[in-house]
């Protein structure tokens, strides 16, 4: 068995997916943790008279509280609602943002993979000879992914891709209500001055007396919840497309060839001690153990040294190929002009 293929990863998932579902993670604990403590509040604070001193019944005695809560029950309650309501729309915020961060992360890992950008294995251009030698194949911005409408985001997609899984195909109708809604909440405070001059917005809006148009941006528990899992499936759908056909093994062969180069930065960078003992490749796959926090076996890394090494062979064979088919199209262009420049003789020998 091969211990490193190119067109298959180690990992079950790529790096900027793994990162994903940490930060999903912390906002799906946020929601739920944040929103219990407001419910289990606003039910005890719903039922206490004005004259009940809330403050000491939840245990709120510290002078910090006294101003920022007020000195009724009935206040207090008031702020937990509109916390509760924002609660949920900062959520859709953090979430939102964590989902386009990943995708532009495995976006750009995919066309630096394949900056050819051509479904299955081996590449034409390997993304990993590239990065060896520090050679550059053109910029493809990722920007149209991740901004403007979503039908938009979705035929960048398509276009860099070739297809767009059908889970986040079906979703669009929702990704686009969760983009109007997020930006709603950007925009929440203050006047809409997209059509004033900078200075002029400033100078209104720093003078007018604005509040947040809640109604307009209500998100139900509900709705959060289904979002939650349309994102989720979305970031699992668009790993699942990108990583076999376009990543691959790219992305901790990428490491190795950073680790090769300056280890010592790298250690430092990351914050993990460099092994003094054993070979290269059981120092890389000590390395690889501890950043990934998967179990990297020295034979694993040892195979993916060898395979950066032979990256000069694969470089050398492409240049042959590509000299091989421009001297071809030097000789075709040549015949081709050779026999223009004879149909033209000929064809002026025929006029009188």
């Amino acid at each position: 068995m091969e211990l490193y293929q190119r067109d298959r990863s180690i990992l079950t998932r790529t790096l900027p997916y793994y990162q994903f579902k940490r930060d999903f993670t912390t906002v799906n604990d946020y929601y739920w943790g944040a929103g219990s403590a407001l419910q289990a509040v606003a039910g005890r604070v719903r039922h206490m008279k004005s004259s009940d001193d809330f403050h000491t019944e939840l245990g709120l005695v510290q002078q910090k509280y006294d101003k920022p809560l007020g000195h009724t029950p009935q206040k207090y309650a008031q702020q937990l609602m509109v916390s509760n309501r924002w609660h949920r729309l900062l959520t859709l915020v953090t979430l939102t943002s964590a989902f386009e961060r990943y995708l532009t992360a495995v976006t750009t890992t995919a066309i630096a993979s394949d900056p050819v950008l051509e479904p299955g294995f081996p590449k034409k251009i390997d993304g990993l000879t590239l990065a060896k030698y520090r050679l550059q194949a053109g910029e493809r911005s990722t920007e149209a992914l991740t901004k403007g409408e979503w039908s938009g985001r979705l035929a960048a997609f398509r276009k860099y891709f070739g297809t767009v899984p059908s889970i986040l195909q079906s979703h669009e109708g929702t990704l686009e209500t969760m983009r109007n809604t997020r930006n709603q909440v950007a925009h929440s405070f203050g006047l809409d001055t997209s059509s004033m001059p900078a200075h002029s917005a400033m100078l209104i809006g720093a003078r007018r007396k604005t509040t947040p148009n809640f109604d307009a941006v209500s998100v139900s528990e509900a709705t959060i919840k289904k979002w939650l899992a349309t994102i989720d499936a979305c970031a699992t759908a668009i790993d699942g497309h990108l990583l076999p056909n376009f990543i691959g093994g790219y992305e901790i062969a990428a490491i190795c060839i950073e680790w090769i180069e300056d280890r010592d930065r790298l250690h430092k960078a990351t914050g993990i001690r460099l092994s003094g003992n054993g070979s290269d490749a059981r120092k890389l796959g000590k390395f690889l153990g501890e950043l990934l926090a998967y179990p990297v076996q020295h034979e694993t890394a040892q195979a993916i040294i060898d395979y950066i090494d032979r990256l000069l062979i694969y470089l050398l064979s492409r240049l042959a190929l590509l000299a091989l088919f421009c001297i071809r199209h030097v000789r075709t262009a040549s015949r081709t002009r050779s026999a223009r420049a004879s149909c033209r003789m000929s064809w002026r020998s025929h006029i009188p």
